[in-house]
């Protein structure tokens, strides 16, 4: 949905990312902002003194094509993770071939988002999602548990060895 709004205008790179880290394998990508940065500087220090508005028109500048850098850069890994995540519900339903498929997608989807480094804003939000969503999952493990134990007899011991591993397998019941 970010990434919709990016594209659409409404959001500005820099408010999801922070920079994309630069390694051997892709060297296509952003350089990082503190070698960008040092290579302002040394354009900076060429300069004369007297050239003050130049420079802070050349700042803009500079700063306006490594966003533009950045969001393009970002758009073209956010797009491969899309996807990749699109892949997931073509992915076997059952058994350990569906296990196989979707941690393949799911580690090449790490492997796309690796060298992302995101706002603090951005991992905060993120990490209030997981929070909201393992807390709706624990209301639902509670209300499965109280079904079994409580309507259904089952020993709350046996209940708590035996669910484990089998949230999802509708034959466990």
């Amino acid at each position: 949905a970010d990434v919709d709004r990016i594209v659409a205008g409404e959001l500005r790179i820099d408010e999801l990312v922070d920079g994309i880290s630069v390694d051997a394998d892709a060297s296509e990508m952003t350089p990082e902002p503190q070698e960008e940065e040092a290579e302002a500087l040394a354009a900076d220090d060429d300069s004369d003194e007297d050239d003050v508005e130049t420079d802070a028109g050349d700042s803009e500048k500079v700063n306006a094509a490594r966003l533009e850098e950045l969001t393009n850069d970002s758009l073209v890994i956010f797009a491969r993770v899309r996807a990749l995540f699109e892949q997931l519900p073509d992915v076997p339903v059952t058994g350990d071939a569906r296990s196989a498929a979707a941690a393949q997608v799911r580690t090449a989807i790490q492997r796309e988002l690796a060298p992302i480094r995101f706002t603090a804003k951005t991992i905060d939000r993120l990490c209030a999602i997981v929070h909201g969503q393992v807390s709706e999952v624990r209301a639902i493990e509670r209300s499965i548990l109280a079904i079994a134990v409580d309507r259904c007899g089952m020993p709350r011991d046996a209940f708590v060895e035996s669910f484990p591993g089998h949230e999802t397998d509708l034959e466990w019941t």
